[in-house]
C-alpha cells in the first residue's frame, strides 16, 4: 500500500514538472494568465545579483479577444514551484494588443524592450512603479492616423532628453500617441538636492530669527481732556 502511495505520488511529479524542463535541462518558457485572463509567457532570465527569488522576463502573449480588460503585470509569478521576480518585458510582447485599456507594471520591473506595448491604441492610462529603462517605441500606442491613441501616464521618471522639441519623448512614445498627462516622478539626485535646499533655507531663516531683535514700541496713553 505504501510502495503505490509512494509511486503514485512520483508519477504526479513528474508529470506535473516533467513539461516544465525542456531537453538541456533548462526550464521551458511558461504561460500564466493575468487574473484578467490575458495570458503572459514567461522566460526564465538571468539573475546576475544572486536575488531571494529567481528572474523572469515576459517574452510574449495571446492575443486577448474579449471585451476589454485593464492589464495588470504581478510582481512575481510561480514555475515549478518555485517564485520568480517580473524583471523585463521583451521586446514586442504586447504588441497589437487591441483589447488592452490601462497597463500597470510592477516595482520589480526595470527594462521595458523596443515595441513592447506598440499598436495597442486603446490604452487609456500606464501607471509605473519602478524607473525602469524605457526603449525605443515600447509606448508607441498610436499606428497611424486612422488608429491614433491619447493616454495619461503616471510614474514616469525621465532618464534622457530626445526626440523632437515639441515632444521630447517621441522615440518612447511614437508619432500617433498624444500624451495628455504626465506624472513626472523626480530624479532621486534632484529630489535629495530639492530636500537640502529647503532645509538650509529654512534653517538661515531660523538663525536670521534670531539675531534680529525685535523693538517693542511703547504706546503713550492720551489724557483725556
Amino acid at each position: 500500500m505504501r510502495r503505490s502511495a509512494l509511486l503514485i505520488a512520483a508519477l504526479f511529479v513528474a508529470v506535473t514538472l516533467i513539461p516544465l524542463i525542456t531537453t538541456d535541462g533548462s526550464v521551458a518558457d511558461q504561460d500564466i494568465p493575468t487574473e484578467e485572463g490575458i495570458v503572459i509567457t514567461y522566460r526564465i532570465a538571468a539573475d546576475p545579483y544572486g536575488s531571494e527569488h529567481g528572474q523572469v522576463e515576459a517574452v510574449s502573449s495571446e492575443k486577448y479577444t474579449g471585451g476589454m480588460k485593464a492589464l495588470i503585470i504581478p510582481e512575481t509569478v510561480e514555475i515549478a514551484s518555485k517564485t520568480y521576480d517580473v524583471v523585463n518585458i521583451g521586446e514586442n510582447c504586447f504588441k497589437d494588443q487591441k483589447n488592452i485599456d490601462s497597463i500597470t507594471l510592477p516595482s520589480t520591473v526595470g527594462v521595458i524592450g523596443k515595441n513592447a506595448f506598440s499598436g495597442c491604441y486603446n490604452v487609456k492610462e500606464i501607471r509605473l512603479n519602478s524607473k525602469p529603462d524605457i526603449q525605443e517605441n515600447a509606448f508607441s500606442l498610436g499606428i497611424n492616423e486612422t488608429y491614433k491613441a491619447e493616454c495619461s501616464i503616471y510614474g514616469f521618471t525621465p532618464t534622457r532628453d530626445v526626440g523632437t522639441e515639441g515632444n521630447p519623448y517621441e522615440d518612447i512614445f511614437g508619432k500617433y500617441t498624444s500624451v495628455k498627462y504626465m506624472d513626472i516622478q523626480p530624479d532621486s539626485r534632484d529630489a535629495i538636492i530639492h530636500i537640502a535646499l529647503i532645509s538650509l533655507g529654512v534653517l538661515a531663516l531660523l538663525y536670521m530669527g534670531r539675531c534680529v531683535k525685535v523693538k517693542k514700541i511703547k504706546r503713550k496713553k492720551i489724557k483725556k481732556k
